[in-house]
């Protein structure tokens, strides 16, 4: 999507604006005033976009929306030149007589509840308006608008909640539609595990704080184990794969790179991913150094860069008892759960 545009009430502007400022909603290009009716408003605001893309036209009343449904719809625009987001019928449908008795049940399987947004290609909808334009015809939607002209649009149907906001009772809908929607996304969980060898001539760093000690982690980065068990953690949690197929160690940037910066880049992934971190809890197994004096250090550092309270950070630490390659003092491996 290159840009948005967005048409209403002259009264709404300065609101939108100050709404459009505080999400930091970067892809817009202009609140313009609407017109007498929908159509009115839909005409104003094409004349504002950009002359060589599809338009994708959405009515603000249908708030619940998602990334999901856009994303389907878009990928139906590859093969056809109109698309509107729908939903079949659920309710047996009557039609009725002049009397105002039911004539005849019509067969809803063929019937759809028409939604937005709906996708056109901007030559083939243009056609379409100068056609309205010229006849000085009224339509009440835009699929409407492309069948006067004798043109197919196609269906993409929808199961998610996508109905228009009217009456003072939909917003209360609304509201328990979003509420469901938060609780289904409520919680992902992710595990983490790394392992690294202890090698003289290297720092030991975990958890973004330097220790001293004769030995350090080895690896392609500063080798943090701490860290990359977080990274681990936060990419499975949003099934993303692992620290290697983001930030692959045959990468010559990543070369020497501090984790606590990979970290703060797959925050930002896990954020644009339309998620946020809750909780952190880790269990770092090395024999030695003793690392209880760097703990809460440690804690402050994840704390800072994934923007979560130091509560919600724990890191414990064990040992192998002399047993295996970090009993053995020969390397490090945490756990960590997201």
């Amino acid at each position: 999507m290159k840009e948005i545009l967005v048409v209403a009430k002259s009264s709404d502007k300065a609101a939108i604006i100050n709404l459009v400022k505080k999400f930091k909603i970067t892809k817009l290009k202009a609140v313009v005033s609407g017109g007498e009716e929908r159509q009115d408003s839909v005409f104003i605001g094409i004349n504002f976009a950009l002359k060589d893309t599809n338009l994708i036209i959405h009515d603000a009343a249908r708030p619940l929306v998602t990334d999901r449904m856009l994303r389907k719809i878009l990928e139906f625009s590859e093969f056809y030149d109109a698309v509107t987001l729908c939903a079949s019928v659920k309710d047996t449908v009557k039609r009725a007589d002049k009397e105002g008795f039911v004539k005849e049940t019509v067969d809803r399987e063929k019937l759809f509840s028409i939604q937005t947004p709906q996708v056109f290609k901007r030559s083939l909808y243009m056609r379409a308006r100068d056609n309205a334009l010229k006849k000085n015809k009224k339509y009440t939607d835009d699929c409407q608008l492309i069948e006067s002209i004798g043109e197919k649009v196609s269906l993409c149907q929808t199961q998610e909640a996508n109905f228009k906001v009217t009456f003072p009772e939909d917003l209360i809908l609304a509201e328990a539609a979003l509420n469901a929607r938060k609780k289904e996304r409520r919680m992902r969980v992710g595990h983490g595990y790394d392992l690294h060898r202890l090698v003289e001539g290297r720092k030991l760093i975990i958890g973004g704080v330097n220790i001293p000690y004769v030995k350090g982690l080895t690896g392609h980065s500063d080798a943090d184990v701490l860290i990359h068990a977080i990274i681990d953690a936060l990419l499975g949690s949003v099934s993303m794969g692992d620290i290697g197929k983001i930030f692959s160690d045959k990468d010559p940037k990543f070369a020497n790179i501090s984790s606590t910066e990979l970290l703060r880049q797959t925050c930002q992934i896990i954020k644009l991913k339309g998620h946020k971190i809750n909780n952190i809890d880790s269990t770092l197994i090395l024999q030695e150094p003793k690392i209880s004096p760097y703990i809460d250090k440690m804690r402050d550092n994840i704390s800072r860069i994934c923007k979560i309270p130091k509560e919600s950070i724990s890191i414990k630490a064990t040992t192998e008892e002399n047993c295996g390659s970090s009993g053995k003092g020969e390397s490090a491996s945490p756990q960590r759960a997201a």
